[in-house]
């Protein structure tokens, strides 16, 4: 029986010097030396610790707004990442409307993600791939802050 190798990644950021590398889609700039691992796994996941946003609208918080082009997403195609965890700090940094733009910029490059959505109960789905029969299943939890969807809100799902 063969084994199902699993990368699990943690925060992906494009900021400052490698967001214009994501926005390429430059997966040997981006992941250097971890470009065989992603190739090698046949599930490969990590956290993306931005919003993709098509226009700014940061929400009023303590620390910082984080949002990034949805251009973003060629460098997480690229590097051969199946789905990314949206569950986190960040994902609302930029209002309903910026969770919005992530999940549809995922959508539209056949990213699958998971952790987020336009309500508690879609931000609770599991993400499934399924790999030689077997099916692996991803959730996405986050701490109990700001960024945490409502019965009738977007964001992320909480512990």
């Amino acid at each position: 029986m063969q084994m199902v190798s699993i990368l699990i990644g943690g925060d992906i950021c494009p900021s400052g010097g490698n967001e214009s590398s994501f926005q390429r889609g430059d997966a040997e700039e981006i992941f250097k030396n971890t470009i065989a691992e992603l190739e090698d796994a046949d599930i490969s996941v990590c956290n993306f610790e931005a919003p993709m946003i098509s226009q700014e609208s940061p929400i009023d918080k303590t620390g910082a707004n984080f949002g990034v082009s949805p251009a973003c997403i060629n460098g997480i195609v690229a590097g051969g990442i199946d789905a990314i965890n949206l569950a986190n700090n960040h994902i609302l940094d930029h209002g309903e409307k910026g969770v919005f733009d992530t999940i549809s910029t995922c959508e539209k490059a056949g990213i699958g993600y998971f952790g987020a959505g336009k309500n508690l109960k879609e931000a609770s789905n599991i993400w499934v791939k399924e790999v030689d029969g077997k099916r692996i299943a991803f959730l996405g939890v986050t701490e109990h802050e700001f960024s945490i969807a409502g019965e009738s809100s977007w964001g992320a799902n909480s512990m």
